[in-house]
């Protein structure tokens, strides 16, 4: 799944939120942008911790994907 975080968010934010991933048994994956941080949760069934993470004030959306995809680099 896709955590996306609010424009405003402070790198203890992002760190917490990282930490919990974490925490939970998942990989985090972190994309900053010029306005969004996007992080990716990898491992199976993330979704049934959508609750905990929408509980994050830093949090804006969460997008489930229902398809495994590989992480590529450049």
């Amino acid at each position: 799944m896709f955590i996306t975080l609010k424009k405003d968010v402070s790198k203890d934010q992002v760190d917490k939120v990282v930490k919990k991933i974490r925490d939970l048994g998942f990989q985090p994956h972190l994309s900053k942008g010029a306005e969004v941080t996007v992080v990716g949760v990898i491992g199976e069934n993330a979704i049934v911790y959508k609750d905990v993470f929408e509980a994050f004030d830093s949090v804006a959306s969460i997008t489930p994907i229902s398809k495994p995809y590989k992480l590529v680099c450049r």
